[in-house]
């Protein structure tokens, strides 16, 4: 059978965003320098899946693009997921591919498509998925997080929620 993109899934990848591009704020980053540190410390002491997490209106995105930017200064593939449309796991799995420019196979379950993406972000290396507004999806993205970080182990996830995914692997701040 041959592989066809799945419909609103592109062909080809768009590039990562530069670190220029995360460096683009149109007001001051004030007073959140600990929290970066914070973060950028859990990450360099090992943690492959960290959620930001707390009520609406407090920076959770601006500190997770923040982030994002900091890890394409480094060198990662830094890639920016917005799940605020999304309402299932099928929803996020079309986002994510979508964002990563990865044409899926139709015709599969979800579980195709998930292991499908779980080997193209493993084939990527060094790769960031910063999943913003993940509260609206948290009871479906933690088997899909779940498995993609079996089965990427040099994948990082970062996520902004109200909720946390309750993974054990999950560093919740």
């Amino acid at each position: 059978m041959e592989a066809k993109p799945a419909t609103g899934v592109g062909t080809s990848a768009s590039p990562p965003l530069d670190a220029a591009f995360w460096r683009i704020e149109r007001t001051s980053f004030i007073g959140r320098e600990d929290q970066i540190r914070d973060l950028s410390i859990y990450l360099e002491d090992g943690a492959r899946l960290v959620t930001i997490f707390g009520a609406p209106g407090l920076g959770k995105t601006r500190l997770l693009r923040r982030l994002g930017g900091l890890l394409a200064e480094e060198g990662a593939s830094v890639w920016f997921c917005d799940l605020t449309a999304a309402s299932d796991a099928g929803d996020v799995l079309a986002v994510v591919t979508r964002t990563l420019g990865i044409p899926m196979v139709l015709g599969g379950t979800e579980l195709d498509a998930d292991v499908q993406l779980g080997h193209a972000l493993a084939a990527r290396g060094r790769v960031a998925l910063l999943l913003d507004n993940l509260e609206r999806v948290v009871a479906h993205a933690g088997a899909l997080v779940s498995r993609w970080l079996v089965m990427a182990p040099s994948a990082l996830f970062i996520a902004s929620s109200r909720e946390t995914l309750g993974l054990e692997e999950e560093v919740c701040f």
